[in-house]
């Protein structure tokens, strides 16, 4: 008598579980999804080209051109950029998305004032949804927390 498929459920920052076939032959090859709240940061330097729209949707590209940073990810909106990603998790988001992952961000929020950044400037809050090779979303959550 056959039995069905074990199952082993892992769940993801609280957010979102995965649910695994242990049958699978590579567990790797699978996607998977973490989410993580974050913010756009730089829109002082962006308000006059775009709005933030609660529940927008934007994407993200890594930056490989830019001076300041060299893991920086941009947000895009339209292929535009309208800011990036924080520094403190840049390089594993970039990392991420070199690695073939992809990154979408949802306004959360209305723009505000930095309080962590001495310089101030605005930015906006967001919600990161990290879409990828199972076992990347993992080591992504590992750097990430």
């Amino acid at each position: 008598m056959r039995t069905p498929c074990a199952r082993a459920l892992i769940e993801i920052r609280g957010v979102a579980s995965i649910r695994i076939n242990r049958a699978s032959a590579i567990a790797s090859n699978m996607e998977s999804e973490l989410t993580l709240d974050s913010c756009i940061r730089g829109h002082h330097v962006y308000k006059n080209v775009w709005t933030p729209i609660m529940g927008e949707q934007l994407s993200c590209k890594r930056e490989t051109g830019n001076n300041k940073d060299r893991y920086a990810v941009a947000v895009l909106q339209d292929r535009n950029t309208v800011g990036h990603l924080p520094r403190k998790i840049s390089a594993a988001c970039s990392l991420f998305l070199q690695r073939g992952g992809s990154i979408r961000c949802i306004v959360t929020g209305e723009r505000c004032y930095s309080s962590d950044l001495p310089q101030g400037g605005l930015e906006v809050p967001c919600m990161l949804r990290f879409n990828g090779q199972l076992n990347d979303v993992l080591k992504l959550k590992k750097l990430l927390t």
